[in-house]
């Protein structure tokens, strides 16, 4: 079973963006990020849907 909710390490791990451009995403607050406290979580399937958002038809 895969966990729902992954940290920002994960999530660079599985978008293949580096950690530093989500900070500046989340900054921005242009990708969807959860906060509990002062810790960043990313929800594994708003994230994927995401980056299907952003697919470039061919």
């Amino acid at each position: 079973m895969t966990k729902r909710l992954q940290t920002i390490q994960e999530a660079s791990e599985h978008t293949g963006l580096l950690v530093s451009f989500l900070r500046k995403m989340i900054f921005d607050r242009s990708i969807p990020f959860i906060k509990i406290g002062k810790r960043v979580y990313f929800d594994r399937d708003e994230l994927n849907a995401w980056i299907d958002s952003h697919k470039v038809a061919a």
